[in-house]
């Protein structure tokens, strides 16, 4: 008993150990007995009874003496004891059950439960322990038997990574991780992942004012996307390449490919991205001097109820609003939607 709970780890519940050893009737008297002989100490007497190892030390002796077969063995069993545990909700344990799984070399539940650690820590915005899991992630999908199932993998984890490193501010890796995307896609043909990563491509380009790379790169995505048909894809496609106009001062250009997307939007319903679309619409009104119809943009962009889902654009939304203001010199107003925004 006690080896298994040095694979639980330096903590652990009587709960989970009585599930990790197929509910033997002994597990109570057993820890009793660990507890009398100065091995582990309860450390709560709630609903779930808690124990440590006394001595972290006696972990490691125990844990280091099994042979590696009994490790994985182990280490699978309380995967799935905490899976049981956790079955209605075990978002907040997929870090642990990623490990766990991992240590058995059990490379599918590793990858689904790894990325699912990877969103919870992202949603809490901890954006570079997010990056870390999927660092762990890439490796294990590795393990995975090699094929077309692998290779989409492979893509969504790299997607995932691209994201991350643009919120962070990594321009190398994130360029990096783009030009792996390109080279695992492009020889399986046009797909949707690979028109993502061409889009991924051109907008990092934007940034970085390679316009004419950018250009190429958000034209491949603009074409993959129409001849798929994607409305959503071609919307997003059409939406970088406005904002790359815009980056070159070509206005006029930048104006008429946004007016293009709300278009899109409308036709496909889509609230939430009408009021995106509406907010970029009003940065380029903004840039041309015309503050009346920038403020038609945001006032608009705000009333579409769908906007409170998305507290991005709504911030964005107004602060730009008010900067708007502040440019007239209604500085009453700006600071009005500023501190709306700061509440949000």
């Amino acid at each position: 008993m006690l080896r298994v709970a040095s694979v639980i780890g330096r903590e652990f519940t009587r709960e989970l150990l009585i599930d990790a050893m197929g509910g033997k009737p002994h597990v109570s008297h057993a820890l009793e007995r660990l507890k009398a002989s100065g091995l582990i100490q309860q450390t709560n007497v709630t609903a779930q009874v808690g124990y440590r190892f006394k001595h972290v030390l006696t972990q490691e002796v125990t844990y280091e003496s099994l042979l590696d077969h009994q490790r994985r063995s182990l280490h699978h069993i309380i995967g799935r004891a905490l899976e049981h545990q956790h079955s209605h909700g075990t978002g907040e344990h997929a870090e642990l059950l990623a490990y766990h799984f991992a240590r058995a070399e059990a490379w599918d539940p590793a990858v689904q439960h790894g990325r699912r650690a990877a969103d919870r820590a992202s949603a809490l915005s901890r954006f570079a322990d997010a990056l870390t899991m999927l660092d762990r992630v890439q490796d294990w999908v590795t393990r995975l038997p090699d094929n077309a199932a692998r290779c989409d993998l492979v893509a969504d984890v790299l997607l995932q990574q691209e994201r991350l490193c643009e919120t962070l501010g990594l321009r190398g890796r994130q360029q990096q991780i783009v030009g792996e995307l390109i080279t695992l896609l492009a020889p399986r043909g046009a797909s949707p992942r690979l028109t993502l990563a061409y889009l991924r491509q051109g907008d990092l380009l934007t940034l970085l004012k390679r316009f004419d790379a950018a250009d190429r790169a958000l034209s491949t995505a603009l074409r993959m996307s129409r001849e798929r048909g994607d409305a959503a894809l071609e919307r997003n496609a059409l939406r970088s390449i406005g904002l790359l106009r815009w980056h070159e001062e070509r206005h006029t250009e930048a104006l008429a490919i946004t007016q293009s997307t709300i278009a899109i939007d409308r036709e496909r319903c889509d609230d939430l991205a009408v009021a995106g679309d509406l907010a970029n619409l009003g940065v380029i009104y903004k840039s041309m001097g015309e503050y009346s119809r920038a403020i038609a943009c945001f006032e608009e962009a705000l009333s579409i109820p769908a906007l409170s889902e998305d507290p991005s654009t709504l911030v964005y939304s107004l602060q730009n609003l008010a900067n708007v203001h502040r440019s007239l010199g209604n500085l009453d107003r700006a600071l009005q939607y500023l501190r709306l925004g700061n509440e949000t």
